[in-house]
């Protein structure tokens, strides 16, 4: 077992790794960026070639925002899971962690929770952090959901108003959920449309320095190293992991198998330890006087109970 998959592992049994997806975790399910851009310019008249961002902002300030909503949740969303297609869905869900954070905006994780019964709450927006529930695992939309149009951050104007409101709750929460973790960035490439200003966004959200952090490749590229070595991102290859992988999407799905099955093992051996070993005392049933006062003033006597001198 590799270093790296040891330390990931650990860090995930002691819930102390919060996973960002990126566009590479929906790739075996939905349509590539590369031809929804193409789609979106020759909608309007545009060189396929031009930039994604760019030709997002013209297609919005032609269409209006919610037609553009409409046009992406068309090409972004599906109506049943697939397990196979969705391993990776599967496994970071199934990763135990509290919160889990992506810059995608389809419903496929979505759709795995309900397909599974798994208890989750979807945040894009302040007013939904109001909702949790116990025992939820938190399914945080950074950059919106398709659902609720002024929440999407996807052109260029979306991205220098996020950048430009720093105290934006989803990025109050993000330094608060890692005040003592890490991050781990799942399913990113350099191909990806807003990798750049992502890690520039949280850069400026963490007033400068991103806390110490992983990035597991897609697909690993030398210009992906330098923007990671920019921003102090542990970058990970896959294929060097498993050099037996027949190709980049076998090994990063075996790489996450390994992560998980490590942090499952280290998580039941620390249960078990604590069982045998607890930390605390055993607790000692008891109360306070002011406790005792209003028990026996509704006429409950005669309990066996004992209280603090």
């Amino acid at each position: 077992m590799s270093k790296i998959i040891d330390t990931l592992g650990e860090l995930a049994a002691k819930q102390k790794l919060v996973p960002f997806m990126g566009a590479g975790c929906s790739a075996s399910m939905l349509s590539d960026w590369d031809t929804i851009t193409k789609e979106m310019a020759n909608s309007i008249g545009l060189d396929e070639d031009k930039d994604t961002l760019e030709t997002a902002q013209m297609y919005l300030d032609i269409f209006g925002r919610d037609k553009f909503c409409s046009f992406l949740k068309n090409r972004l969303e599906i109506d049943n899971f697939n397990d196979e297609k969705g391993y990776i869905h599967l496994t970071i869900m199934n990763m135990g962690v509290p919160v889990i954070y992506t810059t995608n905006q389809d419903n496929v994780m979505e759709k795995g929770y309900e397909k599974y019964g798994k208890r989750y709450k979807t945040i894009v927006q302040l007013k939904d952090f109001a909702d949790i529930k116990l025992n939820e695992q938190l399914y945080i939309k950074f950059h919106g959901d398709l659902n609720y149009p002024e929440s999407i951050v996807f052109t260029t104007e979306d991205y220098k108003k996020r950048m430009d409101k720093q105290e934006n709750a989803l990025n109050i929460r993000l330094r608060a959920d890692l005040l003592a973790e890490n991050l781990l960035f799942i399913g990113y490439s350099f191909c990806d449309i807003n990798i750049r200003q992502m890690f520039a966004e949280l850069q400026k959200a963490f007033y400068g320095e991103l806390p110490n952090s992983y990035l597991i490749a897609y697909e690993y590229s030398d210009e992906l190293q330098l923007v990671c070595n920019q921003y102090g991102i542990e970058l990970i290859d896959p294929l060097n992991e498993f050099p037996e992988a027949e190709n980049n999407v076998e090994a990063f799905n075996l790489f996450l198998q390994h992560m998980l099955e490590k942090s499952r093992i280290k998580k039941v051996n620390e249960e078990i330890k604590e069982f045998f070993t607890p930390v605390y005392p055993r607790p000692i049933k008891v109360v306070s006087n002011q406790e005792l006062e209003l028990t026996f003033r509704k006429g409950c006597r005669g309990k066996n109970i004992y209280c603090w001198n």
